[in-house]
């Protein structure tokens, strides 16, 4: 005579190989979360090169402004928006800046009114932007440094701020 229905070895099993699959993808997610951000990161950074290129072409000064709220950046013609899973903001009690971290962090846009100047002359206003991932478990900065010779840095927050590029 048939029985209907399964064992419990046979839902064990099923459960088990469930477990296995989920443990298997698991690290691949984070990763995928993590590339994410940098993605974001590369994208900012890109934008600032952009931007930077077309104020000296033109020789006339830009604006790009930040809306951490939202989310988005850009200039009056072109906004972006960070990817979901990528937000602007920093862990609590962080010390940034990341170049010299002695201060907490209070606000995810350090630039000015949140607004990044690009000048004709090549330079462009200094600060940091934080970006977290959506779990609030990375933290990364994008920073224009001061001085004449304008350039990009990003960095990982590591138990310490870490230079990625």
């Amino acid at each position: 005579m048939k029985c209907a229905g399964f064992l419990v070895v046979e839902v064990a099993l099923v459960l088990a190989l469930i477990l296995v699959i989920i443990t298997l993808a698991t690290p691949q997610f984070l990763f995928l979360k993590r590339q994410m951000v940098h993605s974001e990161i590369q994208k900012l950074i890109a934008e600032f090169f952009y931007h930077r290129a077309y104020a000296m072409a033109t020789h006339q000064d830009l604006m790009l402004t930040v809306d951490p709220g939202r989310g988005t950046y850009g200039t009056q013609e072109r906004m972006l928006s960070l990817a979901s899973g990528v937000q602007f903001g920093f862990l609590p009690q962080l010390l940034g800046p990341p170049s010299q971290p002695t201060r907490l962090i209070d606000k995810a846009v350090s630039f000015l009114h949140n607004r990044i100047n690009f000048y004709a002359d090549g330079t462009m206003s200094s600060g940091t932007i934080y970006l977290l991932d959506s779990q609030n478990r990375r933290c990364y900065a994008v920073t224009i440094p001061a001085g004449q010779a304008p350039f990009i840095r990003s960095y990982e927050y590591q138990d310490r701020w870490v230079l990625i590029s």
